[in-house]
């Protein structure tokens, strides 16, 4: 009996140092991610709506909040007057957005036409969905809007439906 108290408090303290490495890692994992490049994305190219190849890169600003949308997706809509408002608002050397029309090129310049969007939109299907994977969309749904450095650094991202609010956070400390 006295040896079945001594395995039980070995193995209660052989899981406890377990959880202990597995939170460290969980931590580790979840800090390396929030940090991850966005090189690889940056050098995809995508037809804007005059049907030239543009690259993500291409835009030049030391800040780019690259928001991946579609005409048929009910939110993605909903956010657009807030982007273009920010767009607005902030647009500089050191800052842009860029939409990224996971749609027809139809139906991206229509929408561009009718909301009166002031910022770049480019083009994609699939492919601009496997690029907002490599940007952290881990579930490839849309709308999804991420904030990247012009050294290539995700800053920030979110995915569903964008508050102005969480856009402003995002990028009040990071202006030039």
């Amino acid at each position: 009996m006295v040896l079945t108290k001594i395995k039980m408090k070995r193995v209660l303290l052989v899981s406890l140092i377990a959880v202990v490495f597995a939170f460290f890692g969980f931590y580790l994992s979840s800090k390396q991610s929030s940090e991850q490049s966005a090189l690889p994305a940056f050098s995809a190219k995508f037809r804007d709506l005059d049907g030239n190849y543009q690259s993500l890169s291409s835009f030049g600003s030391p800040l780019i909040l690259i928001n991946f949308w579609g005409t048929w997706c009910a939110p993605c809509r909903e956010e657009i007057p807030t982007l273009i408002a920010l767009q607005k608002e902030f647009f500089s050397p050191s800052f842009t957005i860029v939409g990224v029309a996971i749609d027809s090129p139809e139906n991206a310049a229509n929408f561009v036409k009718e909301f009166g969007v002031n910022y770049p939109i480019l083009v994609g299907g699939g492919d601009a969905l496997a690029v907002s994977k490599l940007l952290g969309n881990k579930s490839g749904a849309v709308p999804y809007t991420v904030l990247v450095s012009g050294s290539g650094k995700i800053l920030w991202s979110h995915l569903g439906m964008v508050q102005e609010g969480d856009i402003r956070y995002a990028i009040k400390d990071r202006l030039i």
